[in-house]
């Protein structure tokens, strides 16, 4: 019998510290506003690139789909182009969103300069596809790439993380002399289009 009513009492005390916990009002999560360009007032200095690809050396293997010959192997250090040509493209990019875009020499605040914002992009991951139309690999490829940036957009005046995001962009280019560089450049043109 005092087992029943112990259980009882405790069932009571539980059921009244739920109820009080219920009744607290929750304090909600602060969020971010995201940033957002007013047109071509918007300052942007975009600084370098950094690539965390992890290149590795391979022949590859060669097949046939419905199309075409396809060469698949790993992304070798000179396929890519290099981070100043990468950084143009971006803020070629962006230029094409009435933004002013400059450079800054590193991605720390203090050498982006007098501008609203310093853009820092990433790029971890990218798969490129080349299409041929014989076995000997000979003729213009075309080429399929898609390239994932990470974003982190700092506003200079307030010296906060304004804004974080990844994009991904495809392209699919022919290049007669078979460069993975083409394709990756029109992908990062792509992604960046996808930021805006």
């Amino acid at each position: 019998m005092r087992v029943i009513r112990s259980a009882s009492v405790l069932l009571v005390i539980l059921l009244a510290g739920c109820a009080e916990e219920a009744a607290k009002p929750r304090t909600p999560i602060p969020s971010v506003p995201p940033a957002v360009f007013s047109g071509s007032t918007a300052r942007v200095a975009v600084a370098p690139v950094t690539l965390a690809l992890e290149p590795r050396r391979g022949i590859g293997t060669i097949y046939r789909n419905v199309d075409c010959w396809v060469r698949v192997r790993s992304i070798l250090p000179e396929d890519l182009p290099d981070a100043t040509t990468i950084k143009n493209e971006i803020g070629h990019a962006l230029k094409q969103a009435n933004l002013t875009v400059s450079g800054a020499d590193s991605d720390d605040l203090a050498s982006a300069g007098a501008v609203d914002y310093l853009l820092v992009p990433s790029i971890p991951s990218a798969h490129v596809d080349f299409c041929v139309n014989s076995f000997f690999n000979d003729g213009p490829a075309d080429i399929d790439a898609q390239v994932a940036i990470s974003w982190r957009l700092w506003s200079v005046k307030d010296r906060r993380l304004a804004y974080e995001t990844t994009s991904t962009g495809t392209a699919r280019v022919s290049d007669p002399q078979q460069r993975i560089a083409a394709g990756f450049l029109a992908s990062v043109d792509d992604g960046t289009r996808q930021l805006l």
